[in-house]
């Protein structure tokens, strides 16, 4: 790009036009590029801002969609997320541009062989880009028909990771901006990773809040039982939970007795003075021992 400037100025008692030029398309790149730049990260802050503090999670995702989506001036923007049987994705969270066709509810149970290609790329740390949906034609048939359903011609996705385990992705369908920079996708799929990962430790910790007792012992293999002996008649009983009975291996009913004796005929012949001693501990020192 060329920038022109002229003008009038008195030359050895006449006029004359002075014209400069200057090449500015360098300058305009450089500009275009440092905006760009400033478009990514503040889309980055503010997707990131929306997943720390909305409350609702759900809102959260579709906002952080809807903001991903505008970015790349896209028709739509989804997450997907591997169902538990880790044989089939469903689409759970769309955001459509103005005078787009939802595709949410067509996308549900998406056998995971579809996506084997996808699979093999996430495993390698790398993201999908399709610039011409022609290629896919004889090397991948089942994604060019589902794409070409969509009317996809142009996709972005990367994964969603829990761990070592690919369990979602996001994606962008026909950007119109950002057409190869999956940039955005790739770090805001890292933060709805993370958002989801605390998201299901809050909700496992509070089915734990909500257990019984009896629940929690069970949930987390923990037997409570309690001993009592009577040297003076050789008389030893055990008397234990459904959890403790359980980690023992009993089968069938047990008198105390016999509950006993199962416990105590299991112990290493090298412990056996351990578990005296700890015992005699607890009856005569009253101290809790382990």
């Amino acid at each position: 790009m060329i920038l022109l400037k002229d003008k009038n100025i008195p030359w050895n008692g006449d006029v004359a036009r002075l014209a400069v030029a200057i090449d500015v398309t360098e300058k305009e790149i450089m500009s275009k590029q440092v905006q760009e730049k400033l478009d990514f990260e503040q889309n980055i802050v503010s997707c990131t801002k929306m997943l720390l503090e909305e409350a609702d999670r759900s809102k959260a995702i579709d906002n952080v969609l809807k903001s991903i989506g505008e970015f790349y001036g896209a028709d739509r923007a989804y997450l997907f997320e591997l169902q538990e049987n880790k044989e089939f994705w469903d689409n759970t969270h769309e955001w459509c541009a103005d005078n787009v066709v939802p595709q949410k509810d067509n996308l549900q149970n998406v056998p995971i062989a579809t996506t084997a290609r996808w699979m093999s790329l996430f495993a390698k740390g790398e993201s999908i880009v399709i610039e011409d949906l022609e290629l896919l034609k004889d090397s991948s048939p089942d994604e060019d028909d589902i794409l070409k359903m969509q009317d996809v011609t142009h996709l972005l996705g990367s994964p969603v990771w829990k761990g070592k385990e690919a369990v979602g992705f996001i994606g962008v369908d026909n950007p119109r901006r950002h057409r190869t920079h999956c940039g955005q996708v790739q770090t805001m799929a890292l933060f709805i990773a993370d958002r989801l990962q605390k998201d299901e430790t809050k909700q496992r910790l509070n089915e734990l809040l909500n257990l019984q007792y009896e629940d929690i012992l069970k949930t987390t293999s923990l037997g409570l039982w309690f001993i009592r002996i009577d040297e003076k008649n050789q008389r030893f009983e055990m008397h234990a939970d459904q959890t403790m009975l359980q980690i023992l291996g009993v089968k069938g009913e047990l008198t105390p007795e016999e509950c006993y004796q199962h416990w105590y005929s299991r112990i290493h012949n090298g412990y056996y003075h351990y578990v005296r001693y700890g015992v005699q501990n607890m009856i005569e020192m009253h101290r809790i021992v382990e």
